[in-house]
């Protein structure tokens, strides 16, 4: 599966790609919002993983990105933060994610969301 990380924290990132590696996954990382709409576009995942609360914008225009990917079946997406509030809810359903993974997560949330 390939799969895209869009998330600054670096430390999460690689121990979610080491993690997603060695489980078969291929795994593309952008810290921010121009580097994830343009990995995105050329890559095509079948899944990514957007932190809400990323350099550039956030999560939530990136999502609005993927979903609207012209060279795609709309991305479906899983939103990451470590700060979830109660206005994040609504956009999170209103942009039909598959789910939201609150920091700090195991490898076992996000395999469920993968093997989906």
């Amino acid at each position: 599966m390939n799969i895209l990380i869009v998330e600054d924290d670096r430390n999460l990132v690689l121990a979610m790609t080491l993690r997603l590696n060695s489980e078969g996954h291929v795994v593309d990382a952008a810290p921010d919002v121009e580097n994830a709409i343009s990995i995105a576009h050329k890559s095509n995942p079948d899944i990514a993983f957007i932190d809400i609360n990323i350099r550039g914008g956030d999560g939530f225009y990136v999502a609005q990105n993927l979903i609207n990917c012209p060279d795609s079946n709309a991305i479906p997406f899983v939103f990451i933060t470590g700060d979830l509030k109660s206005e994040y809810l609504q956009k999170i359903d209103l942009l039909g994610a598959l789910g939201i993974l609150e920091k700090p997560f195991d490898a076992a949330q996000v395999r469920k969301f993968i093997s989906n």
